[in-house]
């Protein structure tokens, strides 16, 4: 049987990264988490985050409880650190589509709306996250305004394709316990 070798995971909490042992504060240990039972410590990513590096499957994740849920798809919950993260890498991956477009030749403002055809928006407003997939879906009134609840957690879904994953699985894990 040939052997497996599993390499630490690179966690992000309060903006720095480290390298630490698979098991994650809060998290249960490899293997212990059951798919699709709602409940807490998971870490959930998507096949947007998946081949980004040699080492592990996803290059990020996100720590949160799970809800439920939907069409098979995660929804969870998570910090605002968390939902930060994942507002900041959505960010990050739109200005570079739209770096790309405008490298073309395409006028900024060009760029953008041709961006926003292909990628949802999403922004932060004070304490509310903005998901605008109004030119992406040709849907004048998809918007989703997700707000804190009283723990300050987010529920995070949007319609997207999370999956809760092992967290030896994935890179770099951002947020945190709460």
């Amino acid at each position: 049987m040939p052997e497996l070798h599993i390499r630490p995971a690179t966690f992000v909490t309060a903006g720095t990264a480290a390298t630490a042992a698979p098991a994650f504060p809060g998290l249960p240990p490899t293997g212990a988490a059951q798919p699709g039972i709602p409940g807490r410590g998971r870490v959930f990513t998507g096949d947007w985050l998946a081949n980004g590096c040699d080492c592990h499957l996803y290059t990020d994740g996100y720590v949160g409880d799970l809800i439920r849920r939907h069409h098979g798809w995660a929804v969870f919950r998570t910090t605002r650190a968390g939902a930060e993260a994942i507002v900041a890498h959505r960010q990050n991956t739109f200005t570079r589509a739209m770096a790309e477009r405008a490298g073309t030749g395409l006028h900024l403002a060009g760029a953008l709306l041709a961006t926003l055809t292909q990628l949802t928006s999403i922004t932060w407003l004070g304490s509310l996250i903005i998901v605008d997939s109004r030119l992406s879906t040709a849907d004048d009134t998809h918007v989703e305004v997700t707000t804190p609840d009283a723990d300050g957690c987010y529920t995070i879904g949007w319609g997207w394709a999370w999956d809760d994953v092992e967290a030896t699985d994935v890179h770099t894990i951002h947020g945190g316990s709460r």
